[in-house]
């Protein structure tokens, strides 16, 4: 990330995929002589795909010049559209279609992922992908999670699971 970037006005980029948590934190080690070792659990490895993905995604597709630079205080709002439940849906001639009794229902299930641990995996794929320097620079956050749902009023909740991320400036006020 070269120094001369800096970022001015609000980025928007959405991100295709089923949003996956940032794993939990492991402490291994002992006190002594040898450190602790903090080690985040990921067995099948498709927290650091997804994590890569967007890392990927965000340095291929994010405006040059737009990259916020150390010190920058910046704020993000983020929303995770998830897929819904196959119980959300009716069945026979009313497959595919949304039940009237889940029409408003928020993802609040424990499958659904706490919304903390997805915010912490995109905010440390942004870093991963040389669009903020350091995660700690994001000093608001805004972050939803909804179901998949084609026709919300809401503005960044996809018709597809996925993710959309808004990265804005903080403007820091005048002495």
């Amino acid at each position: 990330m070269g120094h001369a970037a800096v970022l001015t006005h609000e980025i928007r980029a959405v991100i295709p995929g089923h949003p996956l948590t940032k794993g939990s934190m492991k402490c291994v080690g002992r006190r002594g002589r040898v450190a602790h070792v903090l080690l985040e659990s990921d067995d099948s490895g498709a927290k650091a795909r997804w994590r890569a993905f967007i890392a990927d995604s965000t340095r291929r597709g994010w405006p040059a010049g737009q990259q916020a630079v150390k010190g920058q205080p910046l704020g993000a709002d983020i929303t995770f559209t998830l897929d819904r439940p196959k119980s959300h849906y009716g069945t026979g001639r009313n497959a595919g279609k949304v039940k009237a009794a889940y029409t408003a229902a928020f993802p609040v299930g424990h499958d659904t992922g706490d919304v903390d641990k997805l915010l912490r995996l995109v905010l440390d794929a942004l870093q991963d992908g040389d669009v903020i320097p350091d995660d700690c620079a994001v000093v608001d956050t805004l972050a939803r999670k909804r179901y998949v749902d084609a026709t919300s009023a809401e503005p960044d909740v996809l018709g597809h699971p996925g993710v959309v991320i808004r990265l804005y400036p903080i403007e820091v006020p005048a002495p």
